[in-house]
């Protein structure tokens, strides 16, 4: 039996969708383990240190929200901007990246999947 690109993609979704519910979930687990220690927050500034000093080892992000503004190369602190401009940039972009370049995991989502609803969840290999 042959299946056409399309035929398969709709086949492969529900497929896809079950594996990444399921990622989330562990996800979501494991944030919850490591709250209460000290190593997990929904906080952009605290995450964006923590990714500058490779502490992220899985960062949620929501995949339709932007923040503008700054993240320091050297402290992680987080300076926000009312608007884009030249000089911002989207700070969870440029925190994922970071998590990207220190060997972490970064998970895109809706932001009903990411705990307490936030821009962001990050999951610490060890506090911050």
């Amino acid at each position: 039996m042959r299946l056409s690109p399309g035929d398969l993609a709709d086949a492969a979704r529900p497929i896809l969708d079950g594996l990444q519910a399921g990622l989330v979930q562990e996800a979501h687990a494991l944030f919850s383990a490591r709250e209460n220690d000290g190593r997990a927050t929904t906080q952009v500034a605290r995450a964006a240190r923590a990714a500058t000093f490779g502490a992220v080892e899985i960062l949620l992000v929501d995949i339709d929200e932007v923040l503008p503004g700054t993240v320091d190369d050297a402290t992680g602190d987080v300076t926000f901007a009312k608007e884009d401009s030249a000089q911002t940039y989207g700070v969870v972009d440029e925190i994922a990246a970071r998590v990207l370049q220190s060997g972490g995991r970064v998970m895109a989502v809706r932001r009903d999947e990411i705990p307490q609803a936030a821009s962001l969840a990050a999951i610490l290999r060890y506090a911050v």
